[in-house]
């Protein structure tokens, strides 16, 4: 999964601009990819791991429905994905049983009405960081009453997940021979994914959907890695620690621009605002791309933000390799 990069530099001095030589190549690879391509996955591990994923999954649910505050929002949807994850590697006959398509179906009613909330929280926690003002303040104040309007839905919607329990395949269905042919193509499939929307997300700043689906991945990637590693382990450390950075740094990313479509969606068109959260957005999208290249060891330069034809930006042009 390695995505060759021309860097495009900008050599007139304004912001951003490289000394490196125009049209130089850097090699971004996810750290990590060899034990990828050697990791595999134990029954027993993942019986244990699946186990422990309930269990959280049981407690954060538990949690949420006596505090909907937004440490547990947060919680209560990773909680969701990491069960998500761990449902998607059992046998065929175990996924479309009914208590299966039960649990998926709450499951995903309860992640989609919590959406609201945990963007809400995001845009609460963005904007307390760019400088105090009267806009700003008056953002928070909309965020904090449209947010107390969905509490009542989504702990509802929870509530039921709550009734649910995650599959319980029998153990002759999980089979050491399916699991390892499932969890291999699961991890196929997701390094796939992430080595096709890496060189979109490098090329061009500004496809946000790219980006998100990107951070999604790596995201995917990486629970489905935990639920073949032993209680004692977190999976393969370097490969892991990868993903973790490109997700956070992903992250901070998408959290600006939730805050400018949701500025922009209502109105909020003050400039001072609005430059803000696009400075904050840049400098962000920035940091990911020194993870993505010093990540693979090399030394990031300074990489200009260009003008593409037609409008819009870009961070570096990119192909695969």
């Amino acid at each position: 999964m390695a995505a060759q990069i021309e860097v495009t530099t900008r050599r007139d001095g304004g912001r951003g601009a490289s000394h490196a030589a125009p049209g130089s190549q850097v090699t971004v690879r996810l750290p990590g990819e060899d034990e990828l391509a050697r990791s595999s996955i134990k029954k027993g591990d993942f019986i244990e791991s699946y186990e422990k994923t309930e269990e959280k999954l049981k407690s954060s649910i538990g949690r949420f429905l006596k505090v909907q505050d937004d440490e547990r929002v947060h919680d209560l949807r990773t909680a969701m994905r990491r069960a998500q994850m761990h449902v998607k590697l059992l046998p065929r006959s175990a996924r479309r049983d009914d208590s299966t398509r039960r649990f998926s179906k709450d499951r995903k009613r309860a992640f989609k009405l919590t959406a609201g909330m945990r963007d809400l929280d995001i845009i609460r926690a963005r904007l307390l960081t760019l400088p105090e003002s009267e806009e700003r303040d008056a953002a928070v104040v909309r965020v904090d009453g449209e947010r107390m309007g969905l509490v009542k839905e989504a702990r509802r919607a929870v509530a039921a997940l709550g009734g649910d329990s995650m599959p319980k395949p029998g153990k002759k269905e999980v089979t050491a021979r399916k699991l390892r042919k499932r969890f291999r193509g699961q991890v196929d499939e997701l390094s796939g994914e992430i080595g096709r929307r890496l060189p979109v997300v490098l090329e061009d700043e500004t496809k946000k959907t790219e980006l998100h689906l990107l951070r999604m991945g790596c995201k995917r990637l990486r629970y489905t890695l935990e639920a073949a590693a032993r209680q004692s382990e977190k999976g393969p450390p370097r490969v892991m620690g990868s993903l973790k950075a490109w997700s956070d740094a992903l992250g901070t990313v998408h959290d600006w621009d939730v805050v400018g479509s949701y500025l922009g969606e209502n109105g909020q068109r003050a400039k001072g605002l609005i430059a803000s959260v696009e400075r904050a957005r840049e400098e962000a999208y920035q940091s990911f791309l020194r993870r993505a290249v010093e990540g693979a060891g090399k030394k990031a330069p300074p990489v200009a933000a260009v003008p593409k034809k037609g409008g819009g930006r870009r961070g570096v042009g990119a192909r695969l390799s």
